[in-house]
């Protein structure tokens, strides 16, 4: 898929939010892989991976659960910070202070 470009350093962006994907992703091609809402769901995910590979795989069924974010790609992350975003914008106009 990427053999085109082999020379460039490509980053797939957006949807990830499993090891299983990332690992994917690296497999097909990609150089780099970026996770933002996988991240901004659950800010300790790189750490729980971590840790998930370093114990193993022990048999338990839960590697691939242990390997995901509970992230849906329901955006409501990206509302939030927006609606912050705007009351300290706000706040910050009307200061008369």
């Amino acid at each position: 898929m990427l053999a085109a470009v082999r020379t460039i350093p490509v980053c797939l962006v957006g949807g990830v939010t499993s090891l299983a994907a990332a690992e994917g992703a690296i497999r097909e091609g990609f150089a780099f892989v970026q996770m933002a809402r996988a991240l901004i769901r659950e800010p300790g995910l790189v750490n729980r991976i971590r840790n998930r590979l370093s114990n193993g795989d022990s048999g338990d069924g839960n590697f691939a659960v242990d390997t995901e974010s509970p992230c849906i790609h329901c955006n409501e992350c990206v509302v939030r910070m927006r609606f912050a975003t705007s009351i300290v914008l706000a706040a910050t106009l009307t200061d008369t202070s």
